[in-house]
């Protein structure tokens, strides 16, 4: 009976030493993975700037263009009208 209770003895401490062995590594891999996790979203935190900032500057590079091309064709207009003055005077003249 002895011999038996000892059996069932080891048997169950090998057993826990088992779970603990399970739960240490289990514990190891939640921990690698949270640190994994909190890298990548500081990833996608930096990427979603990344993002907004070439939206913007996509934004103030379509207005540069816009207003170049104003300014073309204001100066062209006022090619113009300086010409159409021109004309008048020597009309005038």
């Amino acid at each position: 009976a002895l011999e038996e209770v000892e059996k069932h003895r080891a048997a169950l401490r090998a057993m826990r030493e088992d779970r603990d062995g399970v739960g240490q590594g289990a514990r190891a891999e939640a921990q690698k993975l949270a640190a994994e996790n909190s890298r990548l979203r500081k990833k996608e935190g930096e990427l979603m700037l990344t993002f907004r900032k070439q939206a913007r500057l996509i934004d103030v590079l379509k207005r540069q263009k816009l207003h170049a091309e104003a300014a073309m064709m204001l100066g062209f207009t006022e090619e113009e009208f300086e010409r159409s003055l021109e004309l008048g005077e020597r009309m005038l003249a």
